[in-house]
């Protein structure tokens, strides 16, 4: 997956808290993160992810077909980090980096 699907998947998954009155992120920038995430990660994530882990089956009790199962994560933590995307599990885990290189 594109360090860039990472990233739009973050966003959309966590965005940034409000700061004052208003969002950091506008309503435009918020639906433009929503239709890349259905556009460019979730055919990603269907494609290769769902099948170990969707509504069927969690490996590691890991659910990537939901909001709450991304922000869940593992039963070993976070999958995402918001504040270091670079640095999330998923990221690493579908560059093939460390523990988890995922898809198998």
């Amino acid at each position: 997956m594109p360090r860039a699907a990472i990233l739009g998947l973050l966003l959309v998954m966590n965005p940034p808290p409000a700061v004052g009155a208003g969002p950091v992120v506008s309503a435009k920038a918020s639906a433009q993160a929503v239709d890349y995430f259905e556009a460019k990660v979730r055919p990603v994530l269907a494609e290769h992810c769902y099948g170990c882990h969707g509504p069927k089956k969690q490996n590691a009790g890991l659910r990537l077909d939901t909001a709450t199962g991304m922000r869940q994560g593992t039963d070993e933590g976070p999958i995402l980090s918001p504040d270091d995307p670079a640095g999330s599990l998923l990221l690493k885990s579908v560059r093939r980096e460390g523990d988890s290189p995922m898809p198998p």
